[in-house]
């Protein structure tokens, strides 16, 4: 099944003249597929696509390189497995296989270990991060829009840069993981790409943010003629006492 009738052939120029002047974006998507399906002859799977969507965002490739360079990197070096080459930046499997059966078993095995993690943790993440975005109502705990509308990342407060041994310690003084619930919070994309790697500003809703949020309130309405008192009177649940 197709999601509509099949597409007819069509000269280049209709192409060209898509891309040149009837296509609109609000994200490289469109020009990123195209080319893709291009430079693959016409044809192209959805899980090409979608690598080749990852492989162009520029935060998420920066996101997986500072992954890579923290946990894999140094987990290998320290067992000797693999090494990395600062002035080639490259990375360096210094193995010598005594056959093709040997190394397709290698490759067999971090398959198999693969696997064996996804059926095992994949389910875990996918109910914390799902934990995470209900305990927001759906919304960006910063700036409130709609998953509906923009999607959700679950984010940490405090940075997995700033772990140690794989905790952290929260605002209350608490050590815990780093992807412990306590240190999660949902995000959009748009804030999440925002929010720099050094800051640990939790967002969730608290006694604290909201007394911000009233004071603030509250001075802009006296700023306007409007009396604190009689403006907080009339958001209780009984409304402004009248005589």
């Amino acid at each position: 099944m197709t999601d509509s009738p099949e597409v007819a052939p069509y000269p280049g120029e209709r192409l060209l003249q898509f891309v040149r002047h009837r296509m609109t974006m609000s994200s490289p998507y469109q020009p990123l597929v195209i080319r893709a399906l291009i430079e693959s002859g016409g044809r192209c799977s959805a899980d090409h696509l979608a690598r080749t969507l990852l492989i162009a965002d520029r935060f998420a490739v920066s996101r997986a390189k500072k992954i890579l360079m923290r946990w894999p990197r140094r987990t290998l070096l320290k067992h000797g497995i693999a090494g990395y080459d600062r002035a080639s930046r490259e990375f360096v499997l210094p193995v010598s296989f005594r056959s093709d059966d040997e190394r397709a078993a290698v490759v067999a095995e971090c398959m198999a270990a693969i696997e064996s993690w996804d059926g095992r943790e994949a389910r875990k993440v996918a109910s914390r991060f799902f934990s995470v975005i209900e305990r927001a109502g759906g919304r960006c705990e910063a700036c409130g829009v709609l998953g509906s509308i923009r999607p959700l990342d679950v984010d940490h407060i405090v940075p997995q840069a700033k772990a140690r041994s794989g905790k952290v310690r929260t605002a209350l003084g608490e050590l815990v993981d780093v992807d412990d619930e306590r240190n999660l919070q949902a995000l959009c994309t748009r804030c999440n790409r925002g929010k720099r790697d050094t800051s640990t500003f939790d967002f969730r809703p608290s006694s604290d943010h909201l007394a911000d949020s009233i004071r603030l309130i509250l001075g802009k309405a006296e700023a306007v003629g409007i009396d604190p008192v009689e403006l907080l009177a009339a958001v209780t649940l009984e409304g402004p006492q009248k005589p």
